[in-house]
């Protein structure tokens, strides 16, 4: 069903595309042999983990799109290994990062885009979805995202049993993960118990409900190399409270779409909720803000060289695909950034030449010397 829906999306952006799906990486050698018989101009691919398909691909150009997570000396020194073409990073963060670890290939970053007419306020939405969360009259603060010790969840719920008592506050916390049982937890000893929401395994077509309900959203996580729910919360018109860290600045104007907090800071995260909590003005101007934030980031919208001279990439998760695809500006680099649009296959997955050479790129070396 998914690679049926990225076959489609792809199609409607002019490109032909072949999913190629590898079901486990025993399978690698079956991997081979395909890209034996078929010939790609790319292959792109959006996990660290997919990096090993590399020795399947022969000489073919292979660009890793790192959209997310820790990069550590490990990765920095597997990727060295490897021939890699170039490596697309999240962030200007990422960017510097891999290249304090010693990597070598060409490196851009592209900031990862939301499609901003599924991710938008919705006031009937927030009605709907604060009654069948069972927010109440209680302001909501909301944390979407992994449920593991990197994204420092706890310190949210330390901050939900400070700011309770001066103002009704209930934390919704969306996502999966091993660390739902300690949140109960945690949330039982500081007597929050009944104001923590727990929602696992929301399908994607219902985080817009979610966002539209919240007041507020809060990501304590110390490192995050961009934050795509940091996107996808103020395309839906939300005030941010996040870390000053990692690729966090590049994705909310401190003081503009939201406030940020030195990481780890109990007493910093725990201030900046309440102001935004107690204040229905910041958060609506902060709020609108935030939308017009999320829409330069719409990877749909028709932008020029003036206008954005940077292409925008996108977690396509929001076409409930069952993994994260990127349709990224800078690998299929059009003669004009007018309609400036591309596609890189997501992890297991290659784009295949269309018959007549022309749907996926004018010219591959048109590319190859954009990116040179």
């Amino acid at each position: 069903m998914g690679n049926d829906r990225l076959r489609r999306f792809a199609t409607r952006l002019g490109h032909e595309l072949t999913p190629y799906t590898l079901e486990s990486y025993s399978m690698m050698p079956f991997g081979a042999f395909h890209f034996a018989i078929h010939s790609y101009d790319i292959v792109a691919v959006h996990a660290f983990g997919d990096i090993f398909l590399r020795f399947c691909t022969g000489r073919t150009p292979f660009i890793l799109h790192y959209h997310g997570g820790y990069v550590s000396s490990l990765h920095a020194t597997l990727l060295q290994q490897l021939p890699i073409f170039c490596i697309i990073a999240c962030s200007k963060y990422l960017e510097q990062r891999l290249r304090r670890l010693g990597i070598e290939c060409r490196i851009e970053w592209v900031h990862n885009g939301v499609d901003t007419n599924f991710f938008r306020p919705d006031a009937g939405l927030r009605e709907w979805a604060r009654k069948h969360i069972g927010v109440g009259d209680r302001k909501m603060m909301l944390y979407v995202g992994r449920f593991a010790p990197e994204k420092d969840v706890e310190r949210a719920i330390k901050a939900l049993a400070l700011i309770r008592e001066k103002i009704g506050t209930c934390l919704v916390v969306v996502g999966s993960g091993p660390l739902k049982d300690s949140y109960i937890d945690l949330a039982r000893r500081l007597g929050v118990l009944h104001d923590l929401i727990v929602a696992e395994n929301i399908p994607q077509s219902l985080l817009p409900a979610y966002y539209n309900a919240a007041d507020v959203f809060v990501l304590p996580s110390p490192m995050e190399p961009f934050g795509i729910v940091l996107v996808e919360a103020q395309a839906c018109g939300l005030p941010i409270v996040a870390s000053n860290s990692g690729g966090v600045p590049e994705a909310v104007i401190d003081g503009e779409t939201g406030m940020l907090f030195e990481a780890g800071s109990q007493e910093a995260l725990t201030s900046n909720l309440l102001k935004l909590l107690l204040s229905d003005e910041k958060r609506n101007e902060m709020g609108l803000k935030g939308r017009q934030k999320g829409c330069h980031l719409d990877y749909l919208r028709p932008r020029s060289n003036e206008d954005h001279p940077r292409p925008v990439g996108v977690h396509c998760s929001c076409l409930e695909l069952n993994y994260v695809a990127s349709p990224l500006d800078i690998v299929f680099a059009p003669c004009s950034l007018n309609r400036c649009r591309g596609y890189s296959i997501s992890c297991e997955h290659g784009v295949k030449r269309s018959p007549d050479n022309s749907s996926i790129l004018t010219r591959p070396m048109e590319l190859l010397g954009w990116m040179m």
